[in-house]
């Protein structure tokens, strides 16, 4: 099983059941004959294989209070854990809509171990194209929220480019540019 960061809309997205498609740059686009020689060697899996959700979190002691006789959250652990504490503790996930932005003590998505993983994806289809080829419908799987019942088409684009460049243009893999990426269809396991 190996990992995949996503951020607080998209996991939004998928613990609301909008979201089921993913898209990832192909990084060396220059090899992409050989990505199609090789039967779409998707370094994210094939058809079947799992995948866990790394998303922004903290992970925070549990302190009884005796004379209230109430537990109540502590300080985060100054270091992350290995493994999952086998005494009180509480995780938070910044995409929760009960958490505070502003918290200064979020920990980045890229360093949440297995255990605090509250999410597992199978993939279920990997397709290659490029990022203009989506299409309305494959952009509302994406979690962009429809605008029209009945036929998605340009808006909900329009609306997953503007997604898109946020996330991906300061990288230089804008929708201006067009780049190569694997689209990931899945559903959730857990």
């Amino acid at each position: 099983m190996k990992p995949i960061l996503m951020n607080g809309e998209s996991v939004r997205g998928i613990l609301e059941g909008r979201k089921t498609q993913t898209r990832r740059v192909i990084l060396r686009p220059e090899r992409f004959d050989r990505i199609r020689e090789c039967g779409f060697c998707c370094p994210y899996g094939q058809v079947g294989d799992r995948l866990w959700v790394r998303e922004t979190w903290n992970v925070l002691d549990c302190l009884y209070d005796g004379y209230n006789g109430a537990w109540e959250v502590g300080y985060p652990f100054p270091t992350i854990p290995k493994e999952k504490p086998d005494y009180n503790h509480a995780l938070f996930y910044r995409a929760d809509p009960n958490s505070d932005e502003d918290e200064a003590t979020w920990r980045p998505s890229i360093h949440m171990p297995r255990w605090a993983s509250r999410i597992t994806l199978e993939i279920t289809g990997v397709k290659v194209e490029r990022i203009q080829d989506i299409s309305g419908a494959d952009a509302i799987d994406e979690g962009i929220v429809p605008f029209l019942i009945g036929h998605p088409g340009e808006a909900e684009r329009r609306y997953f480019a503007t997604l898109w460049d946020s996330i991906n243009a300061k990288r230089g893999y804008g929708w201006d540019v067009n780049p190569w990426v694997w689209a990931l269809t899945f559903k959730v396991v857990k």
